[in-house]
């Protein structure tokens, strides 16, 4: 275990980010680090503050939001007379040693684009109805505060081909 201070936990965080293979997503999660730790220090946020931020990135569903419709999509989409709005969803990417990686969203049930989704990305297998849990005990178990979501979803790996 490390004593880490303001400077040396970003540089740690960021000395394990740049393990990750993917070249595009090690370049999100490192500027993502800066920008997340340059703001902590610029407004040096309270204790609950923090907490607060946490709280509000655990227990936020997520919501229908919109493609830009500038260029040549946006011209199908008018063309087609179709709107441009997602389903909300999660992604997930998901992978262990011996199996092929599988990179999928699940959507909310109930969302008012599930049917039309803009890029025809919802299977009914993939929609989910997350539950809003109220219980304090049950938010400790999980290091969240109460109330937040919860799903479950069995995922399957497609073992590797030899």
């Amino acid at each position: 275990m490390s004593d880490y201070n303001e400077q040396t936990l970003m540089e740690a965080v960021i000395k394990r980010v740049a393990a990750m293979p993917d070249p595009r997503l090690r370049q999100i999660m490192t500027s993502l680090v800066k920008h997340l730790h340059g703001c902590v220090r610029e407004v040096r946020p309270t204790w609950e503050e923090l907490l607060a931020g946490i709280q509000f990135l655990t227990a936020v569903r997520p919501v229908s939001y919109g493609i830009p419709t500038d260029g040549p999509v946006g011209a199908m989409l008018q063309a087609t007379k179709r709107h441009n709005m997602r389903s909300a969803h999660l992604h997930f990417m998901i992978s262990a040693p011996g199996h092929e990686r599988l990179v999928t969203q699940l959507f909310l049930k109930g969302d008012q684009y599930l049917d039309s989704d803009v890029v025809f990305a919802v299977k009914e297998s993939l929609v989910v109805d997350p539950e809003r849990v109220k219980s304090r005990e049950e938010a400790a178990k999980y290091q969240v505060e109460a109330p937040f979501y919860r799903m479950h979803y069995d995922f399957v790996l497609k073992p590797a081909q030899a």
